[in-house]
């Protein structure tokens, strides 16, 4: 390129719900962008960090995968080496780092083993991009969050302050799908922490699919339309709904979830037959007891009651 400028915004332009997306990067600290395939996530995913590194010198991020081959192909091969010219930042292969001029670093790791989380305990991470995050155990992700720290003090050109951030990609069929779900795509506050409750404010959703995306076109669309029922629900209309390991694939809220039995009450009558059914769980895993009826006129069968508890102890 010589000694021709490099203008940022013309290296990767941002498509609509991706400008929305990035207009809270650095402003709310946890982010959720996707719920579909085909809306570029890792597209935005890697611009977020670069531009974000370019604009706070000093800032530290970590761009986040579950397999390696994956983070090569697909996150410093197909973004960064690809799109973003090298006078920007220096690329060290064997440390998988990019340094940047003005002081940022990007570290781009691989969390394929429950155990890999541990290498960054204590390392602080001002900005963490979670591609495809929801591939990852939720215990890892927060975890991850301990880490997702900055010095203060860090500003960028027009001294506006940095506030830590931690930006997560998918669509449904990961691991996590309820705890993404419960926080971001229909927030159900009942489940929440304390301490996540007090931060509610800094959640932000920006749904994008295939739709969204001007760069695939009707093709695309009808690859993920000819799916099996369960993978089109998944991938493109993002129905989170359709867990990914959920005994039921035919599971549908809309279809499955009534407010009240057939009598128009929340409690069957008393000649209808009865059952609780035990999970006694473990760890990290909850004790569930469902109360479960049976109308007798059509044979359906009613879970009008739950109670769960966890013990981590």
């Amino acid at each position: 390129m010589g000694n021709k400028p490099i203008v940022f915004s013309e290296i990767k332009k941002l498509q609509p719900k991706q400008l929305e997306a990035y207009a809270y990067v650095g402003k709310k600290s946890k982010i959720f962008y996707g719920g579909a395939r085909g809306g570029g996530k890792t597209a935005f995913a890697v611009y977020a960090a670069v531009s974000s590194s370019l604009q706070f010198p000093g800032l530290r991020t970590g761009i986040v995968r579950k397999l390696k081959k994956e983070l090569m192909g697909q996150i410093i091969q197909g973004e960064l080496l690809k799109y973003y010219p090298k006078e920007l930042y220096k690329y060290n292969k064997e440390d998988q780092i990019a340094y940047f001029y003005n002081g940022s670093i990007i570290y781009f790791i691989s969390l394929q083993h429950p155990d890999d989380v541990e290498k960054e305990q204590g390392i602080e991470r001002g900005l963490y991009v979670l591609d495809e995050g929801n591939k990852l155990e939720w215990k890892t992700i927060k975890l991850l969050e301990a880490s997702n720290r900055t010095p203060e003090g860090l500003v960028n050109v027009r001294g506006e302050p940095w506030k830590d951030t931690m930006i997560i990609t998918g669509n449904p069929g990961g691991v996590c799908d309820n705890e993404i779900k419960y926080r971001w795509i229909e927030p159900d506050y009942s489940r929440w922490s304390k301490e996540e409750l007090v931060q509610k404010n800094e959640y932000a959703f920006i749904k994008a699919g295939v739709e969204d995306n001007k760069y695939l076109g009707q093709q695309y669309y009808d690859v993920l339309n000819a799916l099996s029922d369960h993978k089109r629900r998944q991938w493109l209309l993002g129905d989170w709904d359709t867990n990914s390991g959920q005994f039921f694939e035919e599971w549908d809220e809309s279809v499955h979830v009534v407010d009240t039995l057939p009598n128009g009450q929340l409690e069957p009558p008393a000649d209808w037959a009865k059952w609780r059914g035990i999970d006694m769980g473990g760890g990290t895993h909850p004790s569930v007891s469902l109360f479960i009826t049976q109308d007798p006129d059509s044979g359906c069968l009613y879970v009008y009651n739950e109670l769960g508890s966890l013990d981590v102890t």
